[in-house]
């Protein structure tokens, strides 16, 4: 299995978002469960927007169901 540096440094990422309304195609989407929303609820969006790589806490990855990519 390739390390996550392999597999990010693979992918043509173009910004690092944590608010799902700025991804663009090629961003790296950080879910992060803050103070006024949580993050993890906009993760299909930010996939449909075309997020190519998601940061997530691990206690929450199995609750985004299936993405389509790899889990690390």
């Amino acid at each position: 299995m390739p390390s996550v540096r392999e597999l990010v440094g693979a992918l043509p990422i173009t910004s690092v978002q944590a608010d799902s309304r700025r991804v663009e195609p090629g961003a790296f989407f950080v879910a992060i469960d803050g103070e006024h929303t949580d993050g993890h609820r906009f993760v299909g969006e930010a996939v449909r927007k075309g997020a190519v790589a998601i940061v997530a806490q691990r206690d929450r990855a199995r609750d985004l169901g299936d993405l389509g990519g790899a889990t690390l």
